[in-house]
């Protein structure tokens, strides 16, 4: 089955006033910002099937076989993958997520501490990893794994972190993870005080300190405007600065430090909502949490654009590659009366139109009806092969063929 879906927003404080609004036609008058449009089955905000209202989640749960096929045992029955429109107006937290192991032994723990879903304090609102593709459709600014321990040591030395941060000088010695790792959890735990004066010597010194790029510098001043004494001040030294175009994108696996700063995109993960978080933020830091779930290693990330995969017969379809089960992004641009046949092969599948005006043909017979921008189809598993024709572009998610 072709099912047409509606999509929930989320109206998170750092996403825009005015990207999801135009992007989805919705009434100026809503005023307030929305940050995330979800498209998927997660309990916390399902799509819905339009032709009947049923949310998908129930609808999954009640037909797991013709719904998810090959892809049942992924996420044992549920749908594997979540889809997103990200508008981000303003720094998110800094934050890593768990891998499956730490997920399931953390979500279990909680529960069986009688953490309720929505208490501030919890870390874990389900059993899943987390791995996920941010795709930039604008501009995009990021902050994405440690940087290299050299660069930090040269960034900290220039600032005269070591008056001023207990561990510090036998990191910057060593060079060590075992030094680096000991050294980060200390200033995690340490005292509002020192913080505070760590960054009012950090603003009088920065502009002397030449070995650091003046985008970094811009970056701590204007955090610092919104969170004065926050801990996440430090990651703009600590992290990568990422900056992506339109049509690129970063993989980020478990245990990978980052926080997205600016500009909309989409977003591939697994069905998670598991954040854990270090800083720039008012919600819960759990610092024991954190030290079992972070990579304590420098990551650069790499920078992917889609491809047509090695040994394809499909050169309209690209793909991002990543390393996982729980999903693919697959991007399909189809010129004016172009054509595509699409099998399922088993497995499911979202179809979302990014541009253009999409039509159906089931079985050789055409559907008049013609989707715009933002129309969302989940397509079963159990699905015959179909075509679609163009004008447009679309974003297809599904599952690797195991």
């Amino acid at each position: 089955m072709i099912l047409k879906l509606k999509n929930p927003v989320r109206p998170y404080p750092w996403g825009s006033r005015s990207f999801l609004q135009n992007y989805l036609g919705l009434p100026e008058e809503l005023g307030k910002p929305l940050a995330e449009l979800w498209i998927g089955a997660h309990p916390q905000a399902s799509s819905v099937i339009e032709s009947s209202g049923q949310n998908l989640e129930e609808y999954i749960s009640s037909n797991p076989h013709p719904a998810l096929g090959k892809a049942r045992e992924i996420n044992r029955d549920k749908l594997p993958f979540l889809f997103k429109v990200l508008a981000v107006a303003e720094p998110l937290s800094i934050q890593i997520h768990p891998n499956k192991t730490q997920a399931e032994e953390g979500f279990k723990r909680e529960n069986q501490a009688g953490i309720a879903l929505d208490d501030p304090k919890r870390n874990y609102k389900d059993d899943n990893h987390k791995p996920e593709l941010i795709i930039a459709l604008t501009p995009f600014k990021a902050l994405c794994g440690l940087r290299k321990y050299n660069q930090i040591i040269s960034f900290g030395t220039a600032l005269g972190w070591g008056k001023y941060m207990p561990l510090w000088e036998s990191f910057a010695s060593s060079g060590s993870k075992q030094e680096f790792q000991a050294w980060f959890l200390s200033l995690m735990d340490a005292e509002a005080r020192l913080l505070a004066e760590l960054i009012s010597h950090i603003d009088k010194v920065l502009d002397k300190a030449g070995i650091i790029p003046h985008e970094v510098k811009a970056l701590f001043r204007s955090l610092r405007l919104r969170y004065p004494l926050d801990l996440g001040l430090l990651f703009p030294f600590l992290l990568n600065l990422v900056n992506l175009s339109p049509g690129q994108a970063i993989f980020l696996e478990a245990g990978i430090l980052h926080a997205y700063l600016e500009g909309n995109g989409l977003e591939l993960m697994a069905s998670s909502d598991n954040v854990i978080r270090a800083g720039l933020t008012p919600k819960h830091i759990d610092i024991e949490e954190f030290k079992r779930v972070c990579r304590f290693e420098p990551f650069s990330p790499e920078l992917l654009e889609a491809k047509v995969p090695s040994g394809s017969k499909r050169p309209r379809l690209k793909a991002f590659a990543t390393d996982v089960q729980d999903f693919r992004l697959q991007l399909l641009e189809l010129a004016e009366h172009e054509s595509i046949t699409l099998d399922p092969q088993g497995l499911p599948t979202l179809l979302f139109c990014l541009e253009g005006n999409l039509r159906f043909a089931d079985e050789g017979v055409l559907d008049d009806t013609s989707y715009g921008k933002t129309s969302t189809f989940f397509v079963t598993a159990n699905q015959k092969p179909f075509d679609l024709l163009g004008p447009c572009k679309l974003a297809l998610v599904d599952v690797p063929l195991q």
